[in-house]
């Protein structure tokens, strides 16, 4: 129980980790070219429902 509970935290760590780092790629693409509020929203968006889901997948498979 220990061992999946540990594995569990790390793949959630990797989880935020990456999400983090989306979104400051998101944000460097859009501050270096056109800054469009709609677009960042949009995206930013997109990125957490995916990430949502992922999370619940996993929830549900533990």
């Amino acid at each position: 129980w220990q061992e999946i509970s540990k594995k569990g935290k790390q793949l959630r760590l990797v989880m935020t980790v990456l999400y983090v780092a989306a979104i400051g790629i998101v944000i460097y693409m859009v501050l270096t070219e056109e800054s469009s509020t709609f677009l960042v929203a949009g995206i930013l968006f997109a990125i957490y429902s995916v990430y949502k889901i992922i999370q619940n997948v996993l929830l549900l498979k533990q």
